[in-house]
């Protein structure tokens, strides 16, 4: 019951291709055994691969949020843990975010560092910030502190977004 026939099937196929390699070639060093059939490595490499996809070169990536946000403003948008939103929520607390950035003069050319573990509170702090205008530069907190000013101070981040109970480095 922990298989379904197909995948069960495939496992048989991966398992009858490595017999065969070893068969015909038994000196061949287990590292260069083939795991997968030829037609699983085409599929894999062809089929799973084709993720090419036309988008809209003129919409920027908030403006396409918001169409989605006027087509399903109800519907989940961002889940982590026990905490979610849905896209009327994320965009009405990114509008915020930018709302302060830009009070604050966040222009095109600024960057905001934005040092927070994986949360709700990161998603809206990237889209906060590209709202304003600005680049977010991703900073994980678990960084040593060194690196941490220095990928600071060699983007000339005007400001950092962070949780209180991190410590942003001076």
């Amino acid at each position: 019951h922990l298989f379904k026939e197909e995948t069960i099937g495939r496992m048989i196929d991966h398992y009858m291709s490595i017999l065969q390699d070893i068969v015909e070639q038994p000196d061949k060093c287990l590292r260069d055994i083939e795991l997968v059939s030829e037609k699983d490595r085409q599929q894999l490499l062809r089929q799973f691969n084709d993720t090419k996809k036309d988008y809209v070169k003129t919409k920027t990536l908030y403006t396409q949020f918001e169409e989605q946000v006027k087509k399903s403003p109800e519907t989940k948008a961002v889940v982590f843990e026990d905490n979610e939103l849905t896209y009327q929520e994320l965009n009405e607390r990114a509008n915020q975010l930018a709302y302060k950035l830009r009070e604050k003069g966040v222009t095109r050319e600024d960057f905001i560092g934005i040092m927070t573990e994986r949360s709700v509170e990161m998603i809206v702090g990237i889209l906060g910030v590209l709202k304003a205008g600005g680049a977010y530069l991703p900073l994980d907190p678990t960084y040593p502190s060194e690196r941490i000013e220095y990928m600071l101070q060699d983007s000339g981040a005007k400001y950092v977004l962070t949780h209180e109970n991190i410590n942003v480095p001076e």
